[in-house]
């Protein structure tokens, strides 16, 4: 999401702004440009807290909500072999759950209530299903459609037909997520035949269908582009599909409302759009209401005091709030696609309601430099994967080291400050990681000897007869090999550092170009090693028993690679003060919250976990810190190996040139 105008964004913007915030005309070309802001000089002190809207517990129901009524927020619980409607007013009643059998159907997966009817969606992987739910609780099939796909939204026509998205729900277990996939528009008329609605382009992936004021059917769709995920609007209609809109976001969600508006919701930040008028407003930061907004399901605005929201399996009602005049409001900046800690930050304005947090977003690290060089009001950086080193050497943080001396609570028996302090530049401590990531190699004891990092001949004689290669694309495995590495500019620049990348390159191309499904199961016998890429406490307690697993042993050794340099960290969620900020006591105390929280949500917590020897073990073999997958000299090496690859240079001539470019980069940043 593009920053823009960030000043006007303060916190706490009442909602009575946002109802009133879809009369306004914009060009659809200035609006990436410059969004509006719905905040009046009135309305700056306040903010909105969330409250428990229910105390109804559905642990373990999974829900999908609907686009609700005028009088309230309507929920689709699904069990194992039944389902339930349930209807929340903002009076704090609750409608009598309503039971609905799916067993023969298959799962409800779409919800939708229009003019007080209620209509339902299943799908069983072979059959769509469209019900309408009776005032006794009841279904009543009205359609059905020939489909493998599952369903993804439904929202009803103007003549007993309807519009269904279907599409595929894809698990990423990489990132914990999941994304759409060949997702489709279907048009069914009352008489049961289905038109299908031409997707936009091979790009897009439709997640929500809406109604406008004038009861045109609306189809979203997230847009992937090389460098950006947009939202495109289209209508659909007699004459086809006609796009009204398309502006930049990322993972977006659509919310329920009243009005002419459609509510957009990101992860952190909240959007009305009028899609009449064209006008795209920022409304509010998720984290200035108090609430996290990655788990907002759905909501419902329904009047200037009144906003129901379903979020981790409970409602939510936003409520006024009163803050102090001379509240103490820190504005922490972030770098997209990396997120501020937002249950962190929730919990320290609980404690600390004298303070305030306003994010600031920037979309790309030129943007951040601009704001940094022209003196931009900022207290934190949160910088993650960044260059960190160019701003620790160039002055732009404070030395943090006055802070930390004499704070027993932030020395060594309870924090790892071994790796904050391999982090030091020009003998200060300018940045400091609130969580980080453990890289190297681990398998059975003994296979190695004493070493601490494996040879790049080692390596390739672990791999070079086992089925690794089948498993692994050649452009992840440079990325990998060198971020791992001690590989930054010093190594880089070494004596060695050429030759040393050279043979990563040539050994890289000896993996496959592209990903196939190898129906195997990698075991001890087929690779001596195994990668290790330790970012949780749970997974640094089952180390022992993967070793079980893999070899038959929990007794493991651990080593780098490939450079003799032992084992290699990565930091997570690393902050600096800004020196020019005015308020430099009062961030350091919501630094040091972050410090002190331990929170897993950062990768391993530097706060010491209690009772942990094998992880006090990889902190004390780790000697370099890794290069971040954000490393322009990391950027650099997976441009120019793309030749190298394609068999349009060697490996040598290729390293040189990477040498080359990193040495003129370094000579840049001094």
């Amino acid at each position: 999401m593009k920053r823009r105008d960030v000043a006007q964004f303060l916190i706490g913007t009442a909602i009575i702004t946002l109802l009133s915030g879809c009369t306004g005309a914009q060009n659809a070309d200035s609006k990436t440009a410059s969004l509006q802001s719905n905040v009046s000089a009135e309305s700056m002190n306040e903010g909105y807290a969330g409250q428990n809207f229910s105390r109804t517990d559905y642990q373990g129901w999974q829900e999908q909500v609907a686009d609700a009524s005028q009088d309230g927020l309507h929920v689709l619980l699904r069990g194992n072999d039944s389902c339930k409607v349930v209807g929340f007013h903002p009076n704090g009643e609750m409608e009598p759950e309503v039971s609905v059998s799916c067993a023969e159907a298959g799962s409800f997966e779409a919800l939708e209530t229009q003019d007080e009817i209620t209509y339902l969606a299943s799908s069983d992987g072979e059959t769509v299903r469209i019900y309408r739910l009776d005032a006794q609780g009841s279904t009543v099939l009205l359609t059905t459609w020939a489909c493998s796909q599952g369903v993804l939204d439904l929202m009803p026509g103007v003549q007993e037909d309807f519009y269904l998205l279907v599409g595929d729900v894809v698990e990423n277990p990489a990132f914990e997520s999941t994304y759409l996939e060949n997702t489709q528009v279907i048009h069914l008329n009352a008489d049961g035949t289905g038109v299908p609605v031409t997707a936009p382009t091979d790009t897009e992936d439709v997640f929500a269908l809406a109604k406008n004021v004038d009861g045109t059917i609306l189809m979203l769709s997230n847009q992937r582009t090389t460098d950006e995920t947009r939202v495109c609007v289209y209508a659909l209609g007699d004459s086809g599909v006609e796009q009204l809109d398309s502006f930049s976001m990322g993972r977006t969600r659509l919310l329920s409302g009243t009005g002419n508006c459609l509510y957009l919701s990101t992860d952190n930040e909240l959007y009305t759009y009028d899609p009449t008028n064209q006008n795209l407003t920022l409304t509010a930061k998720w984290v200035n209401w108090g609430v996290n907004g990655a788990a907002v399901v759905g909501g419902n605005f329904l009047t200037a005091n009144q906003v129901l929201l379903w979020s981790s399996q409970k409602t939510w009602e936003l409520s006024p709030r009163e803050t102090s005049e001379d509240a103490i409001t820190l504005r922490v900046g972030v770098l997209e696609p990396f997120e501020l800690p937002v249950q962190e930050i929730l919990d320290f304005q609980s404690a600390y309601p004298e303070y305030q947090i306003e994010t600031v977003t920037f979309e790309d690290q030129n943007e951040l430099n601009l704001a940094i060089a022209s003196g931009e009001d900022l207290d934190l950086l949160q910088i993650d994967e960044l260059d960190a080193t160019r701003y620790e050497k160039n002055g732009v943080f404070l030395n943090l080291d006055s802070y930390l001396n004499g704070d027993k609570d932030l020395g060594s028996e309870a924090f790892y400050t071994k790796l904050w302090d391999m982090t030091r530049q020009n003998d200060g401590l300018y940045t400091l990681m609130t969580g980080f990531t453990i890289q190297g190699l681990y398998g059975p004891q003994e296979t190695y000897g004493d070493e601490q990092a494996l040879s790049l001949a080692e390596f390739r004689q672990g791999i070079e007869n086992s089925r690794f290669y089948e498993t692994t694309v050649r452009e992840n495995t440079v990325t990998w090999l060198c971020s791992v590495a001690d590989f930054d500019q010093n190594g880089m620049l070494s004596p060695d550092g050429q030759e040393n990348l050279a043979e990563i390159l040539s050994l890289c191309a000896g993996f496959p170009a592209d990903f196939e499904q190898v129906d195997f199961e990698i075991s001890g016998a087929d690779l001596p090693f195994q990668w290790l890429n330790l970012s949780s406490l749970p997974a640094a307690y089952g180390l022992e028993d993967q070793g079980k697993a893999l070899w038959q042993t929990s007794e493991l050794d651990f080593w780098g690679y490939p450079t003799g340099a032992g084992l290699s960290f990565t930091r997570n969620r690393s902050y600096g003060i800004l020196s020019t900020s005015t308020k430099r006591a009062e961030t350091w105390v919501f630094l040091r919250y972050l410090l002190m929280s331990g929170s897993e949500d950062s990768g391993i917590p530097v706060r010491r976990a209690t009772d942990a020897p094998l992880l006090d073990r990889l902190v004390s073999q780790v000697n370099c810190q890794a290069l971040g997958y954000a490393s322009p000299i990391l950027a650099i090496i997976q441009e120019e190996a793309a030749p190298c690859f394609a068999g349009e240079k060697t490996p040598q001539a290729t390293a040189e040139v990477i040498t080359n470019r990193v040495r003129i980069y370094v000579g840049e940043q001094q």
